[in-house]
């Protein structure tokens, strides 16, 4: 298991996946922190073809190198999470890294003080040490932050290796290494309130809502609830997945992508074709749940009379479509349009989100659940005058 050190911490907390070296032992041994999304975890542990790409881009006069992993979650149109080396640091550490014939690999998820996932990885040494003697005379640009040229760099990388099979990109050179991943270990952890995240939980749909619930609970300023309960005629029902309350109420429905029990073949359209029947039956679920609270409610405490809540006493309700990974080709004007429908500002917005996004927004947030509630205000206007769902957001430290 491995607890980060702070400024690898502040890094993950920050980028939505990335690959970090990282020294451990008092600086006696580099190993590779990796933040993925849950799911993709669970990919890797079930066996999936796995690659590191290194890339390097020419910006104006600078030479970035990104780093990234090639995860074949599905035959046409792998994952490929990756992220620019900015510091020195990360630039040395990798060189170590690279020089090693094994080191540890500590993959951390959507809550990433833990990993959650440990194993030991090996590249293919006789393309390494080629690889290592074509990089000894180049000097890659550094920073003590992030600026709008790594940026740039991510960018033409991802480009890159969009049209890899096409043709080369200019000021773009690609290096892929197979990944070999040996003895990978679950580890549960615990938040203090929050109770325990098993990642190896073959109840996806369960533990996607509890590992949602261990990333709100510790980051959020007001009342956090799983699975709250509601009087339907004699009996009871649950309200939503997990409800957030303070000045602003954030809704959510929670929506897995199963993976132990897909096939290592699916497609990308079947992929997409299974987020949209979630997204629209959640879409569904929210619309009930919003009205509901706006009519005033009773959640209920353990079966007894619990709390009466009213729409009227927050200034903003948020339904929000909480996935485990959007990180793939979706119908995202479908999708925005859908939302943008929905939406009844300047009191009721709709959201289709993943659980990194949401990890991201409370840890720039800061806890305030005022900054989440314009953050969450922002992305709806913006999906509302774009009809587009596809937002991204750059976290600066």
């Amino acid at each position: 298991m491995h607890i980060p050190s702070e400024i690898i911490l502040s890094q993950m907390a920050l980028s939505e996946a990335g690959l970090w070296p990282a020294e451990v032992n008092d600086g006696h041994q580099t190993v590779l922190a990796v933040k993925l999304s849950t799911d993709t975890l669970k990919w890797i542990h079930r066996g999936v073809s796995v690659n590191m790409l290194i890339g390097h881009v020419k910006i104006e006069d600078a030479l970035i190198r990104v780093l990234a992993l090639e995860v074949f979650d599905c035959k046409t149109d792998p994952l490929i999470p990756n992220l620019p080396q900015v510091q020195t640091w990360e630039i040395e550490g990798l060189d170590t890294l690279l020089g090693e014939n094994k080191f540890t690999i500590h993959f951390h998820n959507e809550q990433p003080f833990v990993s959650v996932l440990d194993a030991t990885g090996s590249l293919p040494r006789k393309s390494v040490q080629e690889y290592l003697e074509k990089r000894k005379p180049l000097q890659f640009h550094a920073s003590p932050v992030a600026t709008g040229l790594f940026r740039k760099a991510q960018t033409a990388f991802e480009q890159a290796v969009g049209k890899e099979k096409e043709r080369q990109t200019p000021g773009v050179e690609l290096f892929r290494f197979p990944v070999s991943i040996a003895n990978p270990i679950w580890n549960s952890i615990s938040v203090p309130e929050a109770g325990t995240f098993d990642p190896d939980n073959s109840n996806e749909g369960q533990s996607h809502e509890a590992l949602l619930f261990h990333v709100l609970k510790p980051n959020f300023d007001g009342t956090v609830l799983a699975s709250p309960q509601i009087k339907e005629g004699d009996g009871t029902r649950e309200l939503c997945d997990v409800l957030a309350t303070s000045q602003n109420a954030f809704v959510f429905e929670a929506k897995a992508f199963s993976v132990f029990d897909k096939s290592l073949d699916q497609t990308a359209e079947r992929k997409a074709a299974n987020v949209m029947k979630h997204f629209e039956k959640a879409i569904a679920q929210l619309q009930g749940a919003m009205k509901r609270l706006e009519n005033g409610i009773e959640i209920l405490a353990n079966g007894s009379p619990g709390s009466c809540i009213a729409g009227s006493q927050f200034q903003t309700l948020h339904g929000i479509v909480l996935v485990s990974n959007t990180s793939f080709d979706l119908p995202w004007f479908e999708i925005g349009k859908q939302l943008a429908k929905a939406q009844r500002p300047p009191n009721n917005y709709y959201h289709f989100i993943s659980l990194t996004e949401i990890q991201r927004m409370v840890a720039f947030a800061k806890g305030s659940s005022t900054k989440l509630n314009l953050m969450f205000m922002r992305r709806a206007e913006i999906v509302a005058s774009s009809k587009n769902a596809h937002i991204q957001t750059d976290y600066i430290p």
